[in-house]
C-alpha cells in the first residue's frame, strides 16, 4: 500500500514530466468537452501553437488556390474554415478551464466577468437595433470592447501561472 506522501511525491514527478507537443494536441483533441481537471502550461501552449501554424498554412493555402486555382474555390475554403473555427470553440474552451484550473482557480474566475463583457456588447447592439442608438448604448458597448481586453490580458496571465500542485482541488 502507498502511503499519502509517496503518492504526493510520485505526483509531484508526474506534474513536473514535460508534454511533447504531439501529446499536447492529442489530449486536446481526447478532453474535447472535458471541463473537468488540468492542462499545465506546456500542454496549452503547445495547442496554441498547433491551432496558429495550422490556421496560418490553411490561409496560405486559400491564397494560393484563389490566386493559381480560380477565386470562385474561395467561398467553399472561407465557409470550411469557418467550420472548423465553429468546432475548435468548445475544445479551447474545455483547455482554457483545464489551464485555470491547474493554477488552482474556478474558470468562473475568467468565465463569468468575459461573459458579462460579451452580454454588454450584445444588449447594447440590441439597444441601438431596436432604438435607433443613444449614448447608453454606445457606451455599453465601447464598456464590453475595453472590458474584453481587459480580459484578454488577464486570460493572458492566467495561462502564464504556474501549476498548483498542492492543494489544488481540480487535479483528478
Amino acid at each position: 500500500m502507498v502511503n499519502k506522501k509517496q503518492a504526493t511525491k510520485h505526483a509531484k514527478k508526474q506534474d513536473q514530466k514535460m508534454i511533447g507537443f504531439v501529446a499536447a494536441v492529442k489530449n486536446f483533441f481526447a478532453g474535447y468537452l472535458d471541463f473537468r481537471g488540468t492542462a499545465t502550461r506546456a500542454e496549452y501552449w503547445w495547442t496554441f501553437l498547433a491551432i496558429i501554424i495550422g490556421f496560418v498554412l490553411y490561409m496560405a493555402f486559400m491564397a494560393i488556390a484563389g490566386v493559381v486555382i480560380s477565386t470562385a474555390l474561395l467561398a467553399p475554403l472561407v465557409i470550411l474554415m469557418w467550420l472548423i473555427v465553429l468546432g475548435l470553440i468548445l475544445p479551447a474552451v474545455a483547455l482554457m478551464c483545464r489551464r485555470i484550473h491547474d493554477a488552482g482557480f474556478s474558470a468562473w474566475i475568467y468565465y463569468g466577468p468575459a461573459l458579462a463583457c460579451i452580454a454588454l456588447e450584445l444588449i447594447g447592439a440590441a439597444v441601438i437595433e431596436v432604438a435607433g442608438g443613444n449614448i447608453l448604448s454606445s457606451v455599453m458597448i465601447w464598456c464590453g470592447v475595453i472590458g474584453d481586453w481587459v480580459m484578454g490580458i488577464f486570460a493572458f496571465v492566467l495561462t502564464l501561472l504556474p501549476s498548483k500542485i498542492k492543494d489544488n482541488k481540480y487535479r483528478i
